[in-house]
Protein backbone atom coordinates (compact mmCIF):
# COMPACT_ATOMS: atom_id res chain seq x y z
CA UNK A 1 0.00 0.00 0.00
CA UNK A 2 1.21 3.41 -0.55
CA UNK A 3 2.60 5.69 1.58
CA UNK A 4 0.08 8.35 0.55
CA UNK A 5 -2.57 6.10 0.86
CA UNK A 6 -1.72 6.19 4.29
CA UNK A 7 -1.08 9.80 4.31
CA UNK A 8 -4.41 10.68 2.96
CA UNK A 9 -5.88 7.81 5.11
CA UNK A 10 -4.28 9.84 8.36
CA UNK A 11 -5.65 13.13 7.06
CA UNK A 12 -9.29 11.41 6.91
CA UNK A 13 -8.83 10.28 10.72
CA UNK A 14 -7.68 13.96 11.58
CA UNK A 15 -10.28 15.13 9.93
CA UNK A 16 -12.49 12.79 11.36
CA UNK A 17 -11.93 13.81 15.07
CA UNK A 18 -12.21 17.14 14.29
CA UNK A 19 -15.68 16.99 13.20
CA UNK A 20 -16.54 14.74 15.69
CA UNK A 21 -15.78 17.21 18.50
CA UNK A 22 -17.47 20.05 16.46
CA UNK A 23 -20.53 17.95 16.22
CA UNK A 24 -20.20 17.22 19.89
CA UNK A 25 -20.20 21.30 20.72
CA UNK A 26 -22.86 22.01 18.09
CA UNK A 27 -25.02 19.86 19.74
CA UNK A 28 -24.72 21.23 23.07
CA UNK A 29 -25.29 24.86 21.74
CA UNK A 30 -28.84 24.02 19.42
CA UNK A 31 -31.70 24.86 20.85
CA UNK A 32 -33.71 22.48 18.97
CA UNK A 33 -34.10 18.69 21.11
CA UNK A 34 -34.69 16.80 17.31
CA UNK A 35 -31.50 18.87 16.25
CA UNK A 36 -29.24 18.04 19.44
CA UNK A 37 -30.21 14.95 19.22
CA UNK A 38 -29.37 14.00 15.37
CA UNK A 39 -25.88 16.11 15.56
CA UNK A 40 -25.27 13.80 18.69
CA UNK A 41 -25.85 10.67 16.46
CA UNK A 42 -23.32 12.12 13.97
CA UNK A 43 -20.70 12.54 16.53
CA UNK A 44 -21.21 9.47 17.38
CA UNK A 45 -21.12 8.01 13.89
CA UNK A 46 -17.91 9.93 13.57
CA UNK A 47 -16.56 8.39 16.83
CA UNK A 48 -17.17 4.76 15.42
CA UNK A 49 -15.36 5.92 11.64
CA UNK A 50 -12.42 6.60 13.61
CA UNK A 51 -11.89 3.59 15.48
CA UNK A 52 -12.47 1.88 12.62
CA UNK A 53 -9.82 4.35 10.30
CA UNK A 54 -7.21 3.15 12.92
CA UNK A 55 -7.96 -0.33 12.37
CA UNK A 56 -7.60 0.04 8.34
CA UNK A 57 -4.78 2.03 8.52
CA UNK A 58 -2.92 -0.54 11.42
CA UNK A 59 -4.22 -2.98 9.11
CA UNK A 60 -2.30 -1.45 6.01
CA UNK A 61 1.00 -1.63 7.92
CA UNK A 62 0.63 2.49 8.52
CA UNK A 63 1.51 4.65 11.81
CA UNK A 64 -1.87 6.21 12.74
CA UNK A 65 -0.75 10.06 13.65
CA UNK A 66 -3.38 11.33 15.83
CA UNK A 67 -5.16 10.33 19.01
CA UNK A 68 -9.42 11.82 19.46
CA UNK A 69 -7.72 14.12 22.27
CA UNK A 70 -5.32 15.89 20.19
CA UNK A 71 -5.34 19.19 20.98
CA UNK A 72 -3.37 20.67 18.06
CA UNK A 73 -4.93 19.12 15.49
CA UNK A 74 -4.92 21.77 12.35
CA UNK A 75 -8.44 23.10 10.76
CA UNK A 76 -8.23 21.24 7.77
CA UNK A 77 -10.01 20.63 4.56
CA UNK A 78 -13.51 19.75 5.64
CA UNK A 79 -14.16 22.07 9.02
CA UNK A 80 -11.60 25.09 7.77
CA UNK A 81 -14.65 27.96 7.89
CA UNK A 82 -15.84 28.24 11.40
CA UNK A 83 -19.86 27.04 12.14
CA UNK A 84 -22.16 29.78 12.65
CA UNK A 85 -22.57 31.34 15.77
CA UNK A 86 -25.35 32.42 15.78
CA UNK A 87 -28.35 30.14 16.12
CA UNK A 88 -29.51 30.10 12.40
CA UNK A 89 -30.54 26.72 11.64
CA UNK A 90 -30.07 27.13 7.94
CA UNK A 91 -26.93 28.49 8.07
CA UNK A 92 -26.01 26.03 10.35
CA UNK A 93 -27.32 23.57 7.94
CA UNK A 94 -25.11 25.00 5.12
CA UNK A 95 -21.80 24.86 7.12
CA UNK A 96 -22.81 20.58 7.73
CA UNK A 97 -23.78 19.92 4.27
CA UNK A 98 -20.44 21.94 2.89
CA UNK A 99 -18.18 19.51 5.43
CA UNK A 100 -20.34 16.36 4.48
CA UNK A 101 -19.43 17.27 1.10
CA UNK A 102 -15.90 17.56 1.72
CA UNK A 103 -15.90 14.24 3.84
CA UNK A 104 -17.45 12.49 1.36
CA UNK A 105 -14.72 13.73 -1.76
CA UNK A 106 -11.82 12.92 0.73
CA UNK A 107 -13.52 9.30 0.76
CA UNK A 108 -13.77 8.56 -2.84
CA UNK A 109 -10.52 10.08 -3.28
CA UNK A 110 -8.67 7.48 -0.90
CA UNK A 111 -11.44 4.65 -1.71
CA UNK A 112 -9.87 4.81 -5.37
CA UNK A 113 -6.65 4.26 -4.44
CA UNK A 114 -7.62 0.90 -2.17
CA UNK A 115 -7.08 -2.55 -3.89
CA UNK A 116 -7.94 -4.65 -0.73
CA UNK A 117 -11.49 -5.49 -1.06
CA UNK A 118 -11.89 -5.98 2.40
CA UNK A 119 -10.78 -2.55 3.50
CA UNK A 120 -12.85 -1.39 0.00
CA UNK A 121 -16.01 -2.50 1.36
CA UNK A 122 -15.19 -0.72 5.22
CA UNK A 123 -14.58 2.26 3.42
CA UNK A 124 -17.86 2.48 0.94
CA UNK A 125 -19.45 2.07 4.45
CA UNK A 126 -18.40 5.04 5.53
CA UNK A 127 -19.11 6.60 1.99
CA UNK A 128 -22.71 5.48 1.94
CA UNK A 129 -23.13 6.47 5.64
CA UNK A 130 -22.27 9.88 4.27
CA UNK A 131 -24.42 10.06 1.69
CA UNK A 132 -26.89 9.38 4.16
CA UNK A 133 -26.45 11.91 6.19
CA UNK A 134 -25.72 14.81 3.44
CA UNK A 135 -29.23 13.69 1.81
CA UNK A 136 -30.37 13.94 5.51
CA UNK A 137 -28.90 17.26 5.96
CA UNK A 138 -29.83 18.85 2.60
CA UNK A 139 -33.56 17.51 3.25
CA UNK A 140 -33.99 19.25 6.34
CA UNK A 141 -32.57 22.54 4.69
CA UNK A 142 -35.18 22.64 2.19
CA UNK A 143 -37.87 22.04 4.85
CA UNK A 144 -36.23 25.40 6.90
CA UNK A 145 -36.18 27.18 3.55
CA UNK A 146 -39.50 26.65 3.20
CA UNK A 147 -40.83 27.31 6.40
CA UNK A 148 -38.90 30.38 6.48
CA UNK A 149 -40.42 31.82 3.17
CA UNK A 150 -44.39 30.50 4.53
CA UNK A 151 -43.62 33.05 7.63
CA UNK A 152 -42.11 35.42 5.45
CA UNK A 153 -45.30 35.39 3.43
CA UNK A 154 -47.41 35.12 6.89
CA UNK A 155 -46.02 37.98 8.02
CA UNK A 156 -46.68 40.27 5.34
Amino acid sequence: MSASTIELLNQILINTFVYKKELSSLSEQVHSEETCLKLKDFANRRKKQANELIQIINTMGGDVQSTPNRTDAPKLSWCADLPPKNKDTIALLTYLITVEEKSLEEYQKVWGQISNSEIESRLKVHIKQGETTLKYLKTALHANQESKKANANNDQ
